[in-house]
C-alpha cells in the first residue's frame, strides 16, 4: 500500500511538518513548531527566496516543549519538488551556543571531511546558504536525465534476455522434438505436453519480441544512435556531439525538433515510466525518454 504523505503548515511562513496522512493529528505533527534559536535564520532566507519551503521530517532532531508542543529543529530545504539541500541545529557542547549545521552537494563538494558545514555566526550561514543551495542546473539535469535513461536501458535488455532465456530453456526439449521431427508449429509440440511446459512454450513468441525490442534500444544507447530527451520549461533538451567530439546540450522547441522525434515523444507520453513502444523507444521516467534514431529499431 502506498504511503500518503502531506505538509502541515508550521508556526512560521513557508514552513512545514511532512507526516503519513494518517499521522496528521498526532501531537508530535499537529503541535510541531519550529525552534527559536533556528527561526531567525529561517525567516531571513524565506525572505531572500520566497519560493522556498522548509521542511520538517527527522524524528531525532526534536525536543517538546512544557505546554505539549513538539520544536524541531532540522529542515529539508526545497523549491519546486526538488531538495536543494538540508539546514539543522546543534549546540557547542564547550559553550552552550546554537550551532548551525548545513549540507548539500555543493557543501560537500568544497568540504575535505565527512559530515555538515557548521558555524555559530548566523550572517555566515546565510551567506552559505544562499550562495550555494539552488536548483539543479541544465547541465546536471541532463546528466541526471542521461544516467537514468542508461540505467532504465539496461535493465530493460538484462530483464528481457532473462525472461528470453528461461522461456528457450523451458522449451528446450519441445523445441528438439520439434526440430527432429519437422512439426510445423512449436506449439503442437506443447500441445503434447504438461500445462505448466505448454505455458512458457506459448510465451516464447511475445518474449522473444520483447527482447529484439530490448536488445535494440540497448544497441542504440550503446552506440549513441538514439537519444535521450528531457523535457524542462517547454523545451526538449538532448546532447549532441560537437566538432570535438564532446556532448554538448542542445535545446529545441517543440516546434523546432525533428519530426519523428516529436511524434516519438507523442507516443511514448501515453505509456507508463518504463515502458517501452516497438520501434518508438522508452519512457524512463515523467518528464525523460530514450528515442530511437528515426523511429527505427533496425
Amino acid at each position: 500500500m502506498t504511503k500518503v504523505y502531506v505538509d502541515l503548515p508550521m508556526d512560521m511562513h513557508n514552513v512545514f511538518r511532512r507526516c503519513e496522512n494518517g499521522d496528521r493529528d498526532m501531537d508530535r505533527n499537529a503541535k510541531a513548531i519550529v525552534d527559536h534559536r533556528i527561526a531567525p535564520l529561517i525567516d531571513k532566507l524565506s525572505r531572500k527566496h520566497p519560493q522556498w519551503r522548509f521542511i520538517s521530517q527527522n524524528y531525532g532532531m526534536v525536543s517538546q516543549t512544557n505546554d505539549g508542543h513538539y520544536v524541531y529543529k532540522s529542515y529539508a530545504v526545497e523549491e519546486d519538488g526538488e531538495e536543494l539541500g538540508a539546514i539543522s541545529l546543534s549546540v557547542n557542547w564547550r559553550t552552550n551556543a546554537p550551532v548551525f549545521e548545513m549540507d548539500n552537494k555543493r557543501l560537500r563538494a568544497q568540504r575535505q571531511r565527512s559530515g555538515t558545514t557548521k558555524t555559530e555566526k548566523i550572517d555566515k550561514a546565510f551567506k552559505l546558504i544562499d550562495t550555494n543551495y539552488y536548483g539543479s542546473t541544465v547541465g546536471e539535469r541532463m546528466a541526471q536525465a542521461r544516467s537514468l535513461a542508461q540505467t532504465q536501458v539496461t535493465n530493460l535488455e538484462r530483464d528481457a534476455r532473462y525472461t528470453f532465456e528461461r522461456a528457450i530453456n523451458g522449451a528446450s526439449r519441445q523445441m528438439a522434438h520439434y526440430l527432429i521431427a519437422h512439426f510445423d508449429a512449436l506449439t503442437e509440440v506443447a500441445a503434447l505436453c504438461d500445462g505448466a511446459v505448454r505455458e512458457r512454450v506459448e510465451k516464447l513468441p511475445d518474449s522473444m519480441a520483447a527482447f529484439e525490442t530490448a536488445e535494440a534500444i540497448h544497441k542504440a544507447m550503446q552506440d549513441g544512435t538514439g537519444h535521450t530527451i528531457m523535457l524542462w520549461r517547454d523545451k526538449m533538451l538532448t546532447t549532441v556531439k560537437d566538432a570535438q567530439g564532446a556532448d554538448m546540450i542542445s535545446e529545441m522547441s517543440y516546434d523546432a525538433a525533428p519530426p519523428y522525434m516529436a511524434m516519438s515523444i507523442g507516443m511514448l507520453k501515453l505509456v507508463g515510466n518504463k515502458e517501452v513502444i516497438p520501434n518508438i523507444g522508452m519512457r524512463v521516467a515523467d518528464n525523460v525518454f530514450f528515442v530511437l534514431p528515426q523511429g527505427d529499431t533496425q
